[in-house]
């Protein structure tokens, strides 16, 4: 079966003869039927309830808080990748324009190894800064899924201090088009355009600071974002 991920709902932690085991939960969709067997070392039986219906059988409290967030969440979710570009050349390393500074060795390892963190997500657009560290961040991704990426100023750090009006209209609209999409660009510009998509909203995960490779999710449904996931950087 292949999921569509929605937002996560949080983990749970047990302890086997290993040590401790940490099982993480997302809300999901599944985008087709499920084919084979489950991994008998891992799942005893796989069977389909509601909400009500699984919270009964679920004797943890901790897992059933699990189903009262699916719950609160709600379904049909769509997701914004708000994703800062892999890691850079240092800025006083390079001697060229600042829009041409690439990832260092670094950065291009974490872009190649992104494509499994969004995957789940269904991505049909991919959107981009014009400046070379997000454009080579995103191409491995885009080539993978064969997407076409489309590039814009509006969305680096040149463009946002020319405009800002212009770089939220670009994120707004592209909110708007409820499409599951990412967006690369620069963090003095996500945070800031966050806030405005936000309003008076605010998510404890926009506590994180977006390291280069890192990203928040905006999980929205009706225009509204309903919930905020960060995704930490793949391991380089």
């Amino acid at each position: 079966m292949t999921p569509i991920f929605g937002p996560e709902l949080g983990q749970a932690v047990y302890q086997v003869p290993e040590g401790e085991k940490v099982v993480r939960y997302w809300a999901a969709m599944a985008s087709d039927a499920p084919l084979g067997k489950p991994d008998p070392t891992e799942i005893d039986e796989v069977i389909w309830l509601n909400p009500e219906a699984a919270k009964k059988k679920l004797t943890l409290k901790d897992d059933q808080k699990l189903v009262d967030f699916f719950l609160d969440f709600g379904t049909h979710t769509t997701p914004l990748v708000l994703l800062r570009h892999a890691k850079a050349v240092r800025r006083e390393d390079w001697d060229g324009d600042d829009g041409d500074r690439p990832l260092d060795v670094t950065g291009q390892r974490q872009a190649k190894r992104l494509l499994p963190l969004y995957l789940p997500y269904d991505i049909k657009e991919i959107h981009t800064s014009d400046a070379m560290r997000c454009l080579e961040t995103v191409q491995p991704f885009a080539r993978a899924l064969k997407i076409k990426t489309v590039t814009s100023k509006d969305l680096s750090e040149y463009g946002y201090a020319l405009d800002k009006e212009l770089s939220l209209i670009y994120v707004q609209e592209l909110f708007e088009s409820n499409v599951s999409a990412i967006i690369c660009s620069h963090n003095p510009v996500i945070p800031k355009l966050v806030k405005k998509i936000l309003g008076k909203k605010n998510f404890k995960q926009l506590d994180e600071k977006l390291s280069p490779g890192d990203a928040w999710v905006l999980h929205h449904r009706d225009g509204e974002i309903v919930a905020v996931d960060w995704i930490e950087a793949p391991a380089s």
